[in-house]
């Protein structure tokens, strides 16, 4: 546990303003500052931080508290990571006294500590073992170099295994801990055996820093050609994006946020100075990921491919934006790209000109509707129906009047 002379001694030489800005844009409103609240989509500022009281507090969804507070909301962490987090901000050197932390926190700790150790395990085998020679290849062949396999922490799981279960036994963490984490599974409720293996291993990190989960590719084409790590207590599928905690300062600085398919995507555009992509693992995109990406910016924009499974794709992810309460923008490739392919052969301007020219999903949802369903009587009962479907999800007002008239545009009935 930290002390608590040591938490006030934290809070009192931070400035709750200096660290806010570093998540949102924040404006001087009299004694206070104001800006539009990361925790709801809002299009009216309604976040007010206090510098005197060295509180935070947003009047739409009534979150609040201190610096502390808000990074435990923003970044998901533990209050003791959150003060050790503004800790090293202002070089403040921090103690733990005897006290044994709290269960839940320990606990979460403790998973955490499994996974970076077993990260720099599959690190440290991408560059020793033999069957890494390999993987090393294959990601060079992809264009990879050492500076982004160190940015992303790649390793490599080899077909033999990558000796998990020693690592465990000689370091004493349980076998039970490694289960919960999906690193290993049992046999007839006997033998244990690695989860991972034959694959280049692209650990998963939380917002704060934190491994919480693995993907892992195989270098032929077996199948499945991406594994991932089962849901865990520090791994939630549906709200997780990889290449987050490397792309936050770029989201930022950009003010934008791009959203691809591939581990290898993200680490493309990255290598060509598009240090703003995230993407999705293995599923569909959701709200939740929406919800996440807006606390860093509202100007998301989802990447698909040119051909027809985008298009529906693209379609589709509209009403997951208007659940999430944004609306969103959509960009294609041509046909048969890829982002890791397109931006390796036509460089980082060409990909710019395709995100520069997307479209708003909005925009894009009606189109696709009137070409599915045409403009018989028929079909324009079918695109009512799914546009009335949709509406009911906007939580705002406005846009929802902005949306139902533009239906109207289409299908020629009235806005009620």
């Amino acid at each position: 546990m930290i002390s608590q002379e040591k938490i006030v001694e934290i809070r009192q030489r931070a400035s709750i303003v200096e660290v806010i800005s570093d998540f949102v844009t924040l404006k001087k409103a009299g004694r206070n500052h104001m800006g539009l609240c990361p925790f709801h989509a809002e299009k009216t500022p309604s976040f007010t931080v206090s510098e005197e009281k060295g509180i935070y507090h947003c009047f739409g969804c009534q979150s609040g508290g201190s610096v502390f507070h808000f990074l435990m909301n923003y970044d998901h962490l533990t209050f003791p990571e959150a003060v050790e987090r503004v800790a090293k901000r202002y070089g403040i050197a921090v103690q733990h006294d005897g006290r044994p932390a709290s269960r839940e926190s320990g606990e979460r700790e403790k998973l955490y500590r499994v996974n970076e150790r077993v990260a720099l395990n599959y690190q440290k085998l991408l560059l020793s073992h033999p069957e890494g020679r390999r993987a090393l290849e294959y990601l060079k062949g992809r264009g990879v170099d050492e500076a982004a396999m160190q940015k992303f922490l790649l390793g490599y799981a080899p077909q033999t295994g990558s000796g998990l279960l020693k690592v465990f036994s000689q370091e004493n963490i349980s076998s039970q801990d490694a289960c919960r984490l999906g690193l290993i599974g049992q046999r007839d409720g006997q033998k244990f055996y690695e989860k991972f293996f034959a694959r280049v291993i692209f650990p998963i990190v939380s917002p704060a820093g934190k491994v919480v989960a693995f993907g892992g590719r195989v270098l032929d084409q077996a199948l499945p050609k991406y594994l991932n790590s089962s849901e865990t207590p520090l791994f939630h599928k549906g709200s997780t994006l990889y290449g987050l905690y490397q792309a936050k300062d770029g989201i930022r600085k950009a003010d934008r946020v791009v959203v691809v398919e591939g581990y290898l995507d993200v680490i493309a555009l990255a290598q060509h100075e598009l240090s703003y992509a995230v993407a999705t693992l293995g599923t569909a995109l959701t709200a939740d990921h929406v919800r996440v990406l807006s606390r860093y910016t509202k100007n998301i924009i989802a990447l698909f491919d040119g051909d027809d499974a985008g298009r529906k794709a693209a379609s589709r992810s509209f009403e997951i934006f208007v659940e999430a309460g944004l609306l969103g923008r959509a960009a294609f490739l041509p046909k048969g790209e890829d982002p890791d392919t397109f931006v390796r052969s036509r460089g980082k301007a060409a990909l710019e000109a395709v995100l520069d020219q997307a479209v708003p999903l909005a925009d894009y949802y009606f189109s696709w509707l009137e070409q599915r369903y045409g403009t018989s009587l028929e079909g324009k009962s079918q695109i009512a129906g799914e546009v009335s479907r949709v509406l009911a999800k906007v939580t705002n007002a406005f846009e929802a009047d902005l949306l139902a008239r533009r239906a109207v545009d289409i299908l020629g009935i009235r806005e009620e």
